[in-house]
Order: C-alpha cells, then structure tokens, then sequence
C-alpha cells in the first residue's frame, strides 16, 4: 500500500479562540490505537490495527518513517526516555525496536507467548520491559537487545516499570497491589500485602514516589520504592474512584454516596468534602495542579468545578453527549481539556469559557495524549486522522 501524506497546515490566526494547529491524514487504513509524545515534545509515535507505527514531527506534521513489519494489532507505541528509540509491542507475539530518528528496524523481540500488552523502557534508556498474556515481565538490553532476564508471575501482569536506580522492577498485577523484583537474580524479593478482596483501584504519583490501593472504603498509600506502608485511610462508605495528586500529597475521592472528598496525606486530614446534588452518581475527582481547583465527573454530563478553598461551585461543564469522555487539567496553565467521542473542548477555568470547542474529526475519537509540558495535545480518531493542538490560553 502505497499511502500519500499530505499535512495540512490550519492558519486560523484569530484572537477569539484557540485554534487547531495542524491535521494530520495519516494513512492508517484501522483504527488507531494510541499516540504518544517524546519527551521533549517534538514527536509523536501513532499505532494502529493495521499493523503499523508512524512518526511524525509535532511541529511541522511531516511523516518522518512509518514503521512497518509486525503481524498483528500494534496496542502500544513508547518512546525511550532519551528520544532515541522507539518500542512497540503487538498481539503477533513480538515486540520491536526501532530507530527513531530514521524510522530503522533495530531489533524484533520474540521472547513472548503469546500477545503483548506494554512497553517502558527504564530511566537510562539502557533497558526495556514488556509484559504480555502469557503472565511474564521480560527485560531486555538495548544494547546487543538480548533477553537479560524473565520475571514469571501467577497472574496476569498490568504493569511493569523500573526502579528509579534500575536495579529493581516494580509489578501490578490482578491479585496483590505491587510486586518488587531483583532484576539481576530474577528473584522475587517482597510484595505488598494481599487483600482478602483484593484492590479495587490502583494509582501512581507523577513524581514517581508513592502509589495508592483503594479496598472497598480503606485508602492505603505505598513508598513506591520501599514499598513501606506510609498512610492509610478510613471512610464510613465504599470508595468508587479515587487519584492520587502528582506531587504525591493529596488524595481526591468519590465515595459509594456520591461524595467528593479531599484527603491530606501527611496530616491524615480531610481537606474537602462535597456532598451530591444531583441525580448521577460523581464517577471521578481530580485536583487541578495548584489544588485550588476541584473537578468533579458527571455521568449525567454536567460535570462541576469547585473551589477548594470556598467549597463553591465555579461553573458547570456541559457540550458532550456521546460516548466515553476524558477530561484532565492542562499542567502549564490549569485550564482543563475535555475530549469525548464527539467532539474536544478546552475550558477557560478562570473564566468558565470555553477556549476550544471543536468537532473536526468526521468520526468518533478513539484517545488523547498531552505533551510533557502542557503546550499541545493530540487526539486521534476512527476517520484514520490524528489531530494535533495548541492548548494555550484564549477566549471566545
């Protein structure tokens, strides 16, 4: 198949709103399945159930290698820490590593059984790990890409990521929060208690440093490294969901009684609590990143944001009606970008507007991904096209 690129350019300079910066048709001939950025948040990877990745440069939208060569359903496309390479995994039992710079073939994978689930390389880009359906963690060189060692769980794996200093390997699996394993011996080295119903939610803190297990109405939070038991908490009713905040200090819940609650680790303190107004239950809670924000999730779609600090109701979030929606706060400016199957929207959290409010893919929206810093997001689609935009500030 031959697939002819075009990127299309979007100059809509106007100062009403904040606009769409490039499209891009990608040739996907399936739908795509995830996109990621690099960390510098000059590329993105794409990958699809037409059995390809593509590269693209963020800032221009030019294809940059379309990466070609597995046999089944691409499910993750990750870059390296470091930018250099490239690591996908599919359900044709292999997972690859590619060059990204040129798009090259670097090495095919073939350690596992049967389909692969994820990728992530470790913090010196030196190593990665892959887990798949055959309940193994396995952990390779970059760079001879020989299998260095295999980690076989009982169960099935969820997640595999490295220690902060490599040595280590942390697991979540279906049957216990977290296992730690030695990656030189292979040896299981300690895991956190199993619950007798087991963990119903599981969340790690952006800085890497602490992770939390939620078990009907008792919150615990875990030393991700250490693993030691640091804090846990208590409510009256079950907890739905809960998310632990990026700087590893805060909790926000929902609670079986549709109430939102705030929860202060280190002084085990309840900082907020929200009571329902409304019919639905609240499906989620999320701090925005200076936590004087609280965004509360609908699934009547009218989801609020409210001040943490006067516990009131800033505005109501309505548009979206179809579909799954995902919403999150904007790390560079705390406005929250709201994407759902029919449609993206950016909302002006000072303001209450709207800065975005688009339905420019044809089909419905399959996923989102944000840039390390905040600047664009990109959203992709069953029309085959991923959509790239700015996320700063503007008003309509």
């Amino acid at each position: 198949i031959c697939y002819i690129i075009t990127a299309i350019l979007i100059l809509l300079n106007t100062a009403k709103a904040q606009q769409l910066r490039l499209v891009l048709p990608i040739g996907h001939t399936d739908e795509i399945n995830t996109a990621n950025f690099s960390a510098d948040g000059k590329r993105i990877v794409t990958c699809s159930g037409d059995h390809t990745a593509k590269l693209w440069d963020a800032d221009q939208g030019f294809l940059l290698a379309d990466l070609t060569g597995h046999r089944g359903y691409v499910f993750d496309a990750v870059f390296s820490p470091d930018g250099n390479r490239i690591a996908t995994v599919a359900n044709d039992s292999t997972s690859k590593v590619w060059d990204a710079r040129t798009g090259q073939l670097l090495a095919t994978l073939k350690g596992h059984k049967l389909w692969l689930r994820t990728a992530s390389f470790s913090a010196d880009s030196k190593r990665l790990v892959t887990t798949a359906d055959d309940k193994m963690a396995l952990i390779y060189s970059m760079d001879n890409f020989e299998l260095l060692t295999a980690l076989k769980s009982d169960v099935f794996i969820d997640r595999a990521i490295f220690s902060a200093d490599g040595k280590r390997m942390f697991i979540t699996s279906r049957d216990a929060l977290l296992r730690e394993w030695d990656i030189a011996t292979g040896i299981l080295l300690r895991q956190t208690p199993k619950l007798v119903d087991g963990i119903s939610i599981a969340d790690i803190s952006l800085n890497g440093e602490r992770i939390l297990a939620v078990q009907d109405s008792i919150i615990t939070i875990y030393n991700l490294q250490t693993l030691e038991k640091k804090a846990e908490y208590h409510n009256t009713k079950d907890i739905i969901t809960a998310a632990i905040s990026g700087d590893g200090t805060r909790v926000s819940f929902v609670t079986r009684r549709d109430t939102a609650k705030i929860w202060d680790i280190a002084n085990n303190k309840i900082l907020l609590k929200i009571p329902s107004m409304y019919e639905y239950e609240t499906s989620m809670a999320y701090l925005s990143p200076k936590a004087d924000k609280l965004l509360l999730i609908s699934r009547d779609g009218e989801h609020r944001v409210v001040d943490t600090r006067s516990k009131k109701i800033l505005y109501f979030l309505k548009g979206h009606t179809k579909g799954w929606s995902e919403l999150a706060f904007l790390p560079n400016t705390g406005n929250i970008l709201h994407v759902a199957q029919n449609g993206v929207k950016i909302w002006d959290t000072q303001k209450g507007g709207f800065l975005l409010n688009s339905y420019k893919h044809k089909k419905l929206i399959e996923s989102t991904a944000i840039a390390p810093d905040g600047g664009v997001f990109v959203t992709t689609s069953r029309d085959t096209t991923a959509v790239i935009w700015n996320s700063g500030t503007g008003a309509i």
